[in-house]
């Protein structure tokens, strides 16, 4: 078993959980930016390409190619995540790394009790970094200067090893 599968199990999000279509989305950033691991806001399409198929039309995406993230009256999605890290070397050899986000991809069938699909984010480093990016650290702190600003990610990272350390502690002393 691999660390995401142990994760996913902690945090209740398996990869092989029966759920929405994944979704794929690109981006470009900054190549400084996946070098020092940037927190970026991403404000994402109402419509992306369904994974399965990569926007081919598949019964996953009812052959439409795309999938609707929310209705056509919601505002527009906004992701925060933090880039990792790269050296200038990894970046020459790879320029594209894709991170997999769960429960930000397509919504199931109201109907099923599944919860929403996979967005799949295709980082690439570029000079020219796209209008839909925001790097975070660049922008003043949205929770005022006491509170330092925590990605999302590292938030459930956090609150799925501490739901762990505490089924660890509880199975120990109902062992006594």
């Amino acid at each position: 078993m691999d660390l995401a599968q142990v994760l996913g199990r902690v945090t209740g999000v398996h990869l092989d959980t029966p759920r929405g279509a994944d979704v794929v989305h690109s981006i470009r950033v900054d190549p400084s930016w996946l070098e020092r691991g940037e927190p970026v806001e991403v404000t994402l399409p109402r419509n992306l390409r369904c994974a399965e198929c990569d926007g081919g039309g598949c019964d996953r995406c009812g052959r439409a190619g795309a999938v609707s993230l929310w209705g056509r009256d919601e505002p527009p999605g906004v992701v925060e995540v933090t880039l990792p890290r790269r050296t200038a070397d990894e970046l020459v050899r790879e320029p594209t790394v894709v991170l997999r986000i769960p429960e930000r991809g397509g919504l199931p069938e109201p109907s099923s009790g599944q919860i929403r699909g996979m967005l799949l984010l295709r980082v690439t480093a570029s000079p020219e970094p796209d209008a839909s990016v925001i790097r975070l650290s660049a922008v003043p702190s949205r929770r005022g200067p006491s509170a330092p600003a925590q990605p999302k990610s590292q938030l459930l990272l956090g609150a799925a090893l501490l739901l762990l350390a505490l089924v660890l502690v509880s199975y120990l002393v109902s062992r006594r």
